[in-house]
């Protein structure tokens, strides 16, 4: 399962046992005179949670804000504490659905609501609620939760559920099966599920529609996803050029291509009328990493559609652009053997160096 890497929060231990709110605040260096001093709740309100581990649940919401304030160590604890009660939930779910999951013995306290957010998949999965599916598979797009929700569909040793790849069968049938809506939740919802089933070897290409009917945002989104999962599945550079030629004759799945690049993982609420928000640094950022990271048809990908599409909103910034080209020049140093390839993403060096 996906271990935390980099911690910008310590990192929590799991299971979150209940703590007096006495304990916590002692923890800060805090006796009950000064919680009382600092947060100004009633005496009485702090007496009664003091010393019983089940504080928070019983809590008004301003005197938790109070001590939220004055005590440090009680917005990790609390954090920690609702992830486990979910995770409790969600064991159950998954008991009565013959499903056994890894977990991480640690999380970077950033990450928890990324895996909660994937456990809540795979409960939803679990129990074949399709409209729940799409709608946190959407939230995760938009808040970058993906290395947590590949892990829902992966078979190997990243895979939160082992290795019979069940839950990605049962997946692959509720999305054949899953009404069309048209709302832009559900189409991200759908297209990411697309793209998880195909990358993990289960839906292939041909699910898409042909091109010629992919003249609006929904079928574009769902025809992409499939395509770049099965990028990742295959390595298959024929298909890189096969969607290539696709975004360069078909101007919605030129458009998709950039609304798709500047959505994810932005961390705000995906955009209903399709405009495209303000490229950031971060995008460039997360092509970077998949330059430096991820296979040649990928690279392909990147070189030929997504950089292009990013570079026709905005070109990237000077640093980015100096780490990019490095980046491609690291690449071709250590060798790509398809001359295409070698071409395309040869050019783009040369294109960020000018």
């Amino acid at each position: 399962m996906v271990a935390d890497h980099g911690t910008s929060q310590p990192a929590v231990l799991f299971p979150v046992e209940p703590v007096a709110l006495r304990d916590l605040a002692q923890q800060d260096g805090l006796g009950f005179t000064d919680v009382l001093t600092l947060a100004e709740v009633p005496s009485t309100t702090l007496n009664r949670m003091w010393k019983d581990p089940d504080w928070a649940a019983r809590s008004t919401g301003g005197a938790l804000h109070q001590l939220l304030d004055v005590v440090p160590t009680l917005s990790p604890y609390l954090e920690g504490r609702g992830f486990t009660l979910r995770l409790g939930r969600y064991l159950r779910v998954f008991a009565a659905a013959g499903i056994t999951i890894r977990l991480p013995q640690r999380i970077d306290g950033t990450q928890l609501a990324a895996l909660s957010n994937a456990l809540g998949v795979l409960a939803a999965v679990a129990e074949g609620h399709t409209t729940e599916v799409m709608r946190r598979l959407a939230l995760g797009w938009g808040l970058g939760h993906d290395r947590f929700i590949d892990a829902v569909f992966a078979t190997g040793p990243d895979g939160l559920c082992g290795e019979d790849g069940v839950v990605l069968g049962t997946a692959s049938k509720m999305w054949r099966t899953a009404a069309h809506s048209t709302s832009v939740s559900n189409m991200v919802g759908k297209g990411v599920l697309a793209h998880k089933i195909t990358k993990y070897g289960v839906a292939e290409v041909d699910y898409s529609p042909p091109i010629r009917e992919i003249r609006d945002m929904h079928s574009a989104f769902v025809h992409r996803s499939l395509r770049i999962g099965a990028m990742f599945r295959d390595d298959d550079l024929d298909e890189v050029w096969r969607y290539q030629r696709e975004v360069e004759d078909n101007v919605v799945l030129a458009r998709n291509e950039s609304w798709s690049l500047l959505t994810f993982g932005r961390g705000r609420r995906l955009p209903v009328d399709f405009s495209l928000p303000t490229p950031t640094p971060r995008v460039y950022e997360e092509v970077l990493r998949d330059v430096v990271t991820c296979n040649d048809a990928y690279l392909g990908y990147l070189s030929t559609a997504a950089l292009p599409a990013l570079w026709s909103v905005q070109p990237p910034p000077a640093p980015l652009r100096l780490r990019l080209s490095k980046a491609l020049e690291n690449r071709l140093s250590s060798g790509i053997i398809d001359q295409q390839l070698r071409s395309e993403v040869g050019s783009l060096h040369r294109r960020l160096q000018q």
